[in-house]
């Protein structure tokens, strides 16, 4: 029942609000005074799982952010974490077919207190580093600046992790945070698809 009143909110939103990008629906989302259960999605591995609606982290999440790595950019990428990402979807799908990778895309908000958590706990992770950079081209899609990729893959809430095959066709998605331990499991699977 809470899943089609959530699903409702979000129609009624896109609807009276018109789709002016993620930013515009995560902010309808703050305003409407819905409140998550808790404070973490988690269990959100599918396209068919729960959805991750919002973004704001309590203080307590916050203070562990404070540590968190320092954001590199140079030669058309883009470092978060340990892993050094395509800032261009072409050049990762290129990259893709070049080496027959799985693609890696991380579609995250600067603005998005979730999508901070997973660079500085997730992406730090030394087995999902060593398992991305062996298995994956990792492309980064920041939404509020590449709004039609985020419109392009149904991007509803941030961090989303879209997986494609060589060729470019999706294969699986993750919406919400996930911590290190379920993204490695994840990305196993993901890997041999």
């Amino acid at each position: 029942m809470k899943i089609l009143l959530v699903i409702g909110l979000v129609a009624a939103i896109i609807l009276a609000a018109g789709y002016g990008g993620v930013k515009s629906i995560d902010a309808a989302f703050n305003d409407s005074g819905f409140q998550p259960e808790t404070s973490k999605i988690t269990g959100a591995l599918s396209v068919n799982e729960s959805e991750h609606v919002a973004c704001a982290l309590n203080e307590s999440e916050e203070d562990l952010l404070e540590d968190a790595p320092p954001v590199y950019e140079e030669d058309g990428k883009k470092r978060l974490g340990g892993i050094s990402f395509f800032t261009s979807l072409e050049s990762g799908l290129e990259e893709a077919r070049l080496t027959d990778m799985r693609v890696f895309i991380y579609l995250h908000s600067k603005s998005c207190g979730w999508c901070k958590k997973f660079e500085a706990e997730v992406l730090t992770d030394p087995v999902v580093i060593s398992t991305v950079e062996a298995s994956f081209v990792p492309v980064v899609i920041e939404v509020n600046e590449q709004k039609d990729l985020a419109g392009k893959f149904k991007v509803y809430g941030t961090p989303t992790m879209v997986f494609l095959d060589s060729g470019g066709d999706e294969i699986y998605r993750i919406r919400g945070f996930v911590d290190a331990e379920s993204f490695a499991a994840a990305l196993d699977e993901i890997k041999n698809l």
